[in-house]
């Protein structure tokens, strides 16, 4: 036996397409059955189809005239069909059965009108229902005995047919599709929860490419970047080994300017020594005091300058607490004058485009993407697309 099944995506754009996830606004036309679970539109091949059901073909017409039959679409016009998915069932008594999943291309339908459907069939229960029935009663009246006719009413089972209904349509997202539940082992609804997981492993292969297009080019800028910075540290690096040379070439000149003034005033006072030697007292005792004046010469125009520059140093920091006490007092008084008062926020800048690469594999939770994708699920990711990750 062969049953055909009809997977219709339609995509309907949200109201806020930077929060809802593309699993929400991705919907398929499916049956919502009475006892529980949804199944895809579809059915049963007959022999009017096609003479052989192992045939893709023939499930193709089979899968045409049931959508017909259900939602009042004709699908005959489509040519392309996407064979997505296919189950073979071996029962206990060696039976085979084959239901085979299409995905048809609706490219040649001009305008698609889905007719919201029910599927019910006739039921036979038994009811209680209120009927009049004539009796006749005795009475005994003046002590003659008469008899009348009268009308009573009593309830009597009565069965009648009823419309029970199997199943609604009903367009549900890929969202939907994938919170299925797990407890339920029906055949139906484990071939639509194997379909969402399959079409959501597409999505997610199909947008592969773009994803690690991005991450190498991010990739590549990083490096750069690093390569840039390498850069810059090593110039700065070198900047700062040249200053270190040449304040060291600097510190030893200064050295040996020093050294010189030693040397050349230890010459000069061998000089003067060997000079004093030839003195008389007298002359001795005058050159001493001439060298007593210049020192006291030398001292006091030292003290004068020390005391100058304390003197103006004490007046520049005094004008310049002044002018920061007026600044301080300036500013206070415009934010007191201000209507509104400054207030800093963080703000962060989303690329949208860069993260709707990671919509498929960022699952939704709620009517909101999860937004937290840890390194080891992108790992997993780009090991599934099999490349640019080894592990």
């Amino acid at each position: 036996h062969g049953i055909a099944r009809v997977m219709l995506p339609i995509s309907i754009p949200s109201e806020d397409a930077t929060t809802s996830h593309p699993h929400h606004c991705l919907k398929f036309l499916v049956s919502k059955l009475a006892r529980g679970g949804v199944a895809a539109p579809g059915g049963p091949w007959t022999k009017k189809d096609g003479a052989d059901p192992k045939r893709d073909a023939t499930l193709q017409k089979t899968a045409i005239r049931h959508m017909k039959e259900q939602f009042g679409v004709d699908l005959s016009k489509c040519k392309k069909w996407v064979k997505f998915a296919e189950f073979t069932y071996v029962r206990e008594n060696g039976a085979t059965d084959r239901t085979v999943y299409f995905i048809p291309d609706l490219t040649p339908i001009k305008s698609t009108s889905f007719t919201v459907s029910k599927l019910v069939q006739k039921k036979e229960i038994e009811k209680m229902v209120e009927v009049e029935e004539e009796a006749t009663v005795e009475e005994e009246v003046d002590g003659k005995k008469t008899s009348k006719t009268v009308k009573i009413k009593k309830r009597v089972p009565e069965k009648a047919e009823i419309d029970d209904v199997i199943s609604r349509s009903l367009f549900l997202s890929l969202s939907g599709l994938l919170e299925y539940n797990r407890d339920d082992i029906s055949e139906t609804a484990g071939e639509v929860s194997i379909f969402a997981e399959l079409y959501s492993d597409m999505l997610a292969f199909q947008n592969a490419p773009s994803l690690i297009d991005l991450l190498r080019t991010k990739a590549a800028e990083f490096e750069e970047k690093c390569a840039a910075l390498k850069r810059k540290r090593e110039e700065e690096a070198a900047e700062r080994q040249q200053r270190l040379d040449a304040e060291k070439a600097e510190l030893e000149a200064k050295r040996q300017k020093v050294l010189d003034e030693a040397a050349e005033l230890a010459a000069q006072k061998k000089r003067e020594e060997e000079e004093e030697a030839l003195l008389t007292d007298e002359q001795r005792e005058e050159k001493q005091k001439e060298k007593a004046e210049a020192k006291a010469a030398k001292e006091a125009e030292e003290k004068a300058a020390a005391e100058a520059a304390a003197k103006e140093k004490a007046e520049a920091d005094a004008k310049a607490a002044e002018e920061a006490a007026a600044a301080k007092a300036k500013a206070e008084e415009e934010e007191r004058l201000k209507p509104t008062r400054t207030v800093t926020e963080k703000v962060v800048t989303v690329n949208e485009e860069h993260l709707a690469l990671f919509a498929h594999y960022d699952l939704p939770r709620g009517t909101r993407q999860a937004g937290v994708l840890r390194r080891d699920q992108l790992e997993a990711v780009l090991h599934g697309a099999g490349t640019f990750c080894q592990r």
